[in-house]
């Protein structure tokens, strides 16, 4: 697995909106976004909504049908798979969008089954479950019928590919054509899985390669070979459960969200290098689709909501999610290792699965760490060591100390302050013991800063600064 850093396992930057926010329908199937605007667009079981960054708008579609699937084509213009009909949208006479119907009447056995839409140089394709269309430049309308089931479409070999049954994937080809490609016996899925061929995103990795996002993980498609292999993931995901919807970011890496509701983040070359599973308020239902929009931003869309995680913020929050429950009072980093002083003790951060744990046998508020001797020390009620292994803490002294600071010029000493003033520890074999109090410091030493000249600088609850030297 590669380098986990707190930015991936962190949370990132979010805002949910649900249906008192944009004042529409609470369901939600998917997001899509204008090139030229940058608006935002979102299916919902009342329309299309329009996000401008700051406001929603509702468009309704001329048979009020739940929209169901959005795609953006070359011209930019946003066009609408719904319940019952397929529509486009175009300016009015005053230059406001709104939804123009492009079919009105399906096919029966089709309505509330356009459920995927798909954008490319021949036009625009909507999937239904018996019939696939393709509205093309001039117009035109081709269609592709079988009288089994139409699942998944999707772009790969300069074609449109889709799969029948969940048994074959098939080339839909001119004149309404339908060539087989592969079969799911070649690849030996047991029935029981979710369908292989659930395929939410493609992407060209090579002459003749392509890597499908699936709802097993991602697939190496090799035209020549007719070769369809999963990825190897590192860990393996998906082994028992699936993704509900996935997508490709602008720098080739990968975003699943399980059945679950996490979202995994997977590196182009297949490692899994962050998750995000805590945070209900985003990912509780499981989102449907994923959109990355050109600012970085992670798009959700789920039954009872819409969600953007800032994914490429600088920033981060770590908070409940990653076990951050008490407050924090200082970081520090050690042996390659980074370390939380809090209300409730010290943990240490394990970058996978990207959480702080905490040390056990320290259940007491921790002030101040720092590193003597090239070992961890913490101020917490008392001296304590922060140790590897059984216990992870050993007390030193059970003097009510607050903060506390190496000092370079002498490594013998560490020194502490509690409300009274300023001690002095000296190293004692393996302990440290202490060597007395400062007598001419009688208030409550709330910082202590090494100059690392022989001198330190403190500071007191009562407004004052001082320096000393130690030996």
């Amino acid at each position: 697995m590669e380098k986990v850093t707190p930015h991936v396992t962190g949370t990132p930057f979010y805002k949910v909106w649900r249906s008192e926010h944009y004042e529409a329908g609470s369901a939600n199937s998917c997001v899509v976004q204008a090139p030229e605007s940058g608006y935002v667009y979102a299916g919902n079981s009342e329309g299309v909504l329009e996000f401008d960054g700051a406001r929603w708008r509702l468009l309704p579609l001329p048979k009020k049908s739940a929209v169901l699937a959005l795609a953006v084509d070359a011209r930019g213009r946003v066009w609408v798979g719904a319940e019952n009909e397929i529509a486009r949208l175009e300016p009015d006479a005053t230059g406001v969008l709104v939804a123009v119907p492009v079919i009105g009447d399906l096919p029966s056995g089709e309505s509330g089954q356009i459920t995927r839409a798909l954008a490319t140089a021949e036009g625009i394709w909507f999937g239904g479950r018996q019939h696939v269309w393709c509205v093309q430049a001039d117009g035109r309308v081709a269609v592709w019928q079988t009288p089994e089931r139409f699942g998944s479409i999707w772009w790969m070999d300069r074609a449109v590919h889709t799969v029948v049954s969940d048994r074959e994937v098939v080339r839909l080809d001119p004149a309404g054509v339908i060539t087989d490609v592969f079969s799911r016996e070649a690849i030996r899925v047991p029935v029981a899985r979710q369908s292989p061929f659930q395929v939410y995103a493609t992407r060209q990795t090579g002459e003749d390669e392509w890597t499908l996002l699936t709802a097993l993980g991602p697939v190496r498609w090799q035209s020549r070979a007719r070769s369809w292999r999963a990825m190897p993931m590192r860990p393996p995901l998906f082994r028992a459960g699936g993704a509900n919807a996935a997508t490709f970011l602008a720098d080739g890496s990968m975003v699943f969200c399980g059945l679950e509701g996490g979202i995994i983040l997977v590196s182009a070359t297949g490692s899994v290098v962050g998750g995000i599973n805590r945070l209900l308020a985003v990912l509780d239902p499981p989102a449907t689709h994923l959109f990355e929009d050109r600012e970085g931003g992670l798009w959700l869309a789920a039954r009872d909501r819409l969600a953007r995680l800032q994914l490429r913020s600088a920033f981060v929050r770590h908070e409940t999610p990653q076990n951050v429950r008490s407050n924090p009072r200082q970081l520090l980093r050690h042996d390659g290792k980074l370390f939380l002083a809090h209300s409730d003790g010290v943990s240490r951060f394990d970058e996978w699965p990207g959480v702080f744990a905490p040390i056990d046998a320290l259940h007491r508020t921790a002030e101040t760490l720092a590193v003597v001797g090239g070992r961890l020390y913490a101020a917490a009620a008392g001296l304590v060591e922060i140790v590897d292994g059984p216990g992870g803490a050993r007390a030193q002294s059970d003097l009510a100390i607050s903060t506390l600071a190496a000092f370079r010029g002498a490594p013998d000493l560490i020194l502490a302050g509690d409300a009274q003033g300023l001690w002095v520890f000296r190293a004692d074999g393996a302990g440290w013991k202490p060597a007395g109090r400062l007598q001419q410091l009688t208030a409550a030493v709330t910082k202590i800063f090494d100059r690392g000249d022989g001198t330190a600088w403190g500071a007191t609850a009562d407004g004052r600064l001082w320096p000393g030297g130690f030996s």
